[in-house]
């Protein structure tokens, strides 16, 4: 039998309640510097190998981001093949970067919080830690707004008259009514999973990994079989040359690097719980394979479904919202929402969460700080208003990269 004790409400507005207790330590003083959450991980919680880190990449990787990167670099002027070089040369700058970082976290069981003093020192270490936590709160909302649209052709698929619902809000808040629902219905979804402690979230990265695999390839063979090919793109060269095509090339890197970089510095939260510092190696071959992989299937079906729509598509979701099968058009979406919220999870929730326990280790832990990204991460910042604005988009982005 289970025993439920008893709802105290009035113990709910005491300071006391929501008191952490501070784990025993030979030197460490009871001031609340610290808990269990911040503290080195204990031998019995290291429980991730390297395969668990291969599914984390996949999970990361094969998402529409992803996809639509190769297209933003060959919108630069380059051709298919120089924009995969690119890709490649980035993945592999930034993957001994993830990885070299990864072994402090990985070595000793620290979050990126706690190790970032190591250089900064214990003081200034705020300042890291406040930076990274305002950037994952922004790019938290972003993602769940990502998440949202492709929510929306799930909604969509099951009621088609969501695609005429009568818009309510003004047009200066940069989001209609059916967006919206859709954001609502994804930030519920969204909310379970991101309240799970990272040492259990190795199933939901494999889970997702799953689902964003199948519904890559299953897009990927629909566009190729439907275009009778790979479509024009891989027919055409690069339309620049000389310096222009050098600053392109060093841009087109710059791309496949910076969609990284918060991961890479907060790594340390995710290899704190390896088995032993050797799991996180593997990193460097994963992610320059995952990305690559990804980011090419990414070029064929935007190419090939110009050759289907007459115009190109370098997001997958837009190609998606113009199926006329409902059910596939569903499935499909289904798992590329579920892979933007593991991505969420990942790069932003995970770091934010360790963020907030470290500069309230007395008052918060990480599912404490799971909720709350949830909630000023997921309306406060209002990301429907940030990508609205495509140059506060970019000015964001080219700031914290």
């Amino acid at each position: 039998m289970f025993k439920f004790s008893k709802p105290e409400p009035k113990k709910w507005f005491s300071s006391s309640y929501w008191h952490l207790d501070t784990p025993p330590a030979s030197y460490a003083t009871h001031d609340g510097w610290s808990n269990a959450d911040v503290d080195v991980v204990p031998v019995e919680q290291r429980n991730w190998r390297a395969i668990n880190y291969l599914f984390l990449w996949l999970a990361d990787g094969a998402n529409v981001g992803t996809m639509q990167q190769a297209g933003s670099i060959v919108a630069l002027g380059l051709s298919w093949r120089e924009a995969s070089a690119a890709i490649a040369i980035g993945n592999i700058i930034i993957a001994a970067a993830v990885t070299l970082n990864g072994v402090i976290g990985s070595r000793h069981h620290v979050p990126f919080s706690i190790a970032s003093r190591a250089s900064l020192g214990f003081y200034f270490s705020y300042f890291a830690v406040i930076s990274r936590l305002v950037l994952g709160l922004l790019y938290f909302g972003i993602n769940t707004y990502i998440g949202a649209s492709c929510t929306l052709i799930c909604l969509e698929a099951i009621w088609p008259q969501l695609k005429t619902y009568p818009n309510a809000i003004p047009t200066s808040q940069g989001v209609t009514s059916n967006k919206m629902i859709a954001y609502f219905v994804f930030w519920i979804i969204q909310f379970p999973l991101v309240m799970i402690h990272p040492r259990k979230m190795r199933w939901v990265f494999f889970v997702k990994s799953i689902f964003a695999i199948v519904a890559a390839f299953a897009t990927l063979g629909w566009a190729v079989k439907q275009a009778g090919g790979g479509g024009p793109i891989f027919s055409q060269s690069s339309s620049l040359s000389g310096s222009t095509k050098s600053w392109a090339w060093l841009a087109g890197i710059n791309v496949a690097i910076s969609g990284k970089t918060t991961l890479a510095i907060n790594i340390p939260d995710l290899t704190r719980y390896a088995r032993r510092t050797s799991d996180s190696y593997w990193q460097m071959l994963f992610i320059p394979i995952v990305y690559f992989v990804f980011s090419f299937i990414g070029i064929v079906i935007a190419s090939a479904g110009q050759a289907i729509y007459g115009t190109l598509y370098w997001d997958p979701t837009s190609i998606i919202a113009l199926w006329t099968n409902r059910a596939g058009a569903f499935f499909v979406a289904f798992a590329f929402a579920f892979a933007t919220l593991g991505t969420n999870i990942s790069t932003n929730s995970i770091a934010t969460s360790n963020d907030l326990a470290f500069l309230a280790p007395k008052w918060i832990n990480i599912k404490r700080g799971a909720f709350i990204t949830s909630i000023i991460g997921g309306w406060a910042t209002a990301p429907w208003k940030i990508q609205a604005s495509a140059q506060g988009k970019w000015a964001g982005h080219d700031s914290s990269t």
